[in-house]
C-alpha cells in the first residue's frame, strides 16, 4: 500500500463548528478539472450529516466522533478504501469534524505514507472574535488556527474593513507562517492550496493538544414526518446557549418533494432546498453539537418534543 499511497497528495480541512468546511470541500471538488480526488469526512455526531452534502460519489463517512481522537483507527481502512478506487486517485481530502485537531490528522496522514499533508483552516469572519473570547472553546480555535498552512477567512462579506482588518492581525500573530485568502462561501482555488505556507504538524505526545472525549456532546433525532417552517425554526430560536452547531437534511410539509439543507449557528440560520428526495424517503435529521458540561441531549430532547415535534406536555 506504501508504494500507491506515496502518490497521493492529502490536504485537511479544519477549522470550528461552521465556519464552511462542507462547502469549501464542495467547491474543490466541482472546480477539480482533471484531478481525482477522494474525500474522507468525519462528523462528531452519529449522523452523518456533512457526507450526505457533498457531491463527491468517493467518500469515505466516518461519523459518531473526533477523528483525531477516537476514530483514529479508521482512517488507515478508509485510506484502503479510496485507494482501491479506479481510475487512481492524486488527491484525498480529509474533512475533519469542527473539534478536530488538524495537526494530528496531518500527522497521521504522513504515518500513513501519503506524500504530504496540507493543512486548510476555515475560519468563520462573522464569529471568530466572539468565539476567540469564550472562555470554552478559544484554546481550540486557536490551536486549529496555528497547524494551519492556509487560512480562509471565510463569511467576509459578514464583516466591514475594519473588523476584517482587526480579524488578519490576530491570524497572523496566531500563524505568522501561513497564507491568509478569503473567501465567501467557500470559493477557495487549488492554486491557493498549491501556495500554502508550511504546515505545523503535532508530534506523537503532544502536551498542546486536547482529548474531546467528555469535552463535546452530540445530539441527534430522525423525524419520519415532514416538518412544519414554524416548528423548525422555534427550535432554531430555543438552540441558543445551548448548542454550538447544528444541521440536518430535513422534509418541509409545504414542499414535500425536496429535500431541504438546514444550518444553524448562534450567528444565523438557514434552509435551502438541495434537489428532490426521489427514491430516498423524506424524512428528517438533525444533529446538535453542544459542549458536554451543558446537558445537551436532556435539553435537545426537550426542545425536540416542544418544537419539531408539537407536543408541549
Amino acid at each position: 500500500m506504501t508504494a500507491v499511497l506515496e502518490d497521493v497528495a492529502a490536504i485537511v480541512v479544519g477549522g470550528y463548528l461552521g465556519a464552511g468546511k462542507t462547502t469549501l470541500v464542495n467547491h474543490l471538488l466541482a472546480t477539480a478539472g482533471e484531478r481525482r480526488v477522494g474525500v474522507i469526512v468525519n462528523d462528531f455526531g452519529r449522523l452523518n450529516i456533512d457526507a450526505s452534502l457533498l457531491l463527491s460519489n468517493q467518500t469515505v463517512e466516518l461519523a459518531n466522533g473526533c477523528v483525531c481522537c477516537t476514530l483514529a483507527d479508521g482512517l488507515p481502512s478508509a485510506f484502503e478504501r479510496l485507494l482501491s478506487y479506479r481510475p487512481a486517485l492524486d488527491t484525498i481530502v480529509i474533512e475533519a469534524s469542527g473539534v478536530a485537531d488538524p495537526r494530528k490528522i496531518a500527522a497521521y496522514a504522513r504515518l500513513a505514507g501519503l506524500r504530504d499533508a496540507r493543512i486548510v483552516v476555515v475560519v468563520d469572519a462573522s464569529a471568530i472574535r466572539r468565539l476567540q473570547h469564550d472562555r470554552f472553546v478559544a484554546g481550540e480555535i486557536d490551536r486549529q488556527i496555528r497547524s494551519a498552512g492556509l487560512l480562509v477567512l471565510n463569511k467576509r462579506d459578514l464583516v466591514d474593513d475594519a473588523t476584517d482588518a482587526d480579524i488578519r492581525s490576530r491570524l497572523n500573530e496566531l500563524a505568522p507562517h501561513a497564507q491568509i485568502v478569503e473567501s465567501l462561501f467557500g470559493n477557495v482555488e487549488w492554486s491557493d492550496l498549491a501556495a500554502q505556507g508550511p504546515a505545523v504538524a503535532a508530534p506523537p505526545q503532544d502536551d498542546d493538544a486536547v482529548q474531546h472525549d467528555g469535552a463535546y456532546e452530540s445530539w441527534s433525532i430522525v423525524v419520519e414526518q415532514p416538518l412544519e417552517r414554524a416548528n423548525l425554526d422555534g427550535f432554531a430560536a430555543a438552540l441558543a446557549p445551548h448548542a454550538l452547531r447544528a444541521k440536518g437534511i430535513v422534509a418541509i410539509r409545504d414542499d414535500p418533494e425536496r429535500r431541504h439543507v438546514w444550518q444553524w449557528t448562534p450567528q444565523a440560520t438557514s434552509l435551502e432546498a438541495r434537489g428532490e428526495w426521489g427514491n430516498e424517503p423524506a424524512q428528517s435529521s438533525i444533529v446538535v453539537v453542544g459542549l458536554g458540561a451543558f446537558g445537551l441531549s436532556t435539553v435537545c430532547a426537550d426542545l425536540a418534543r416542544m418544537h419539531l415535534l408539537g407536543d408541549p406536555s
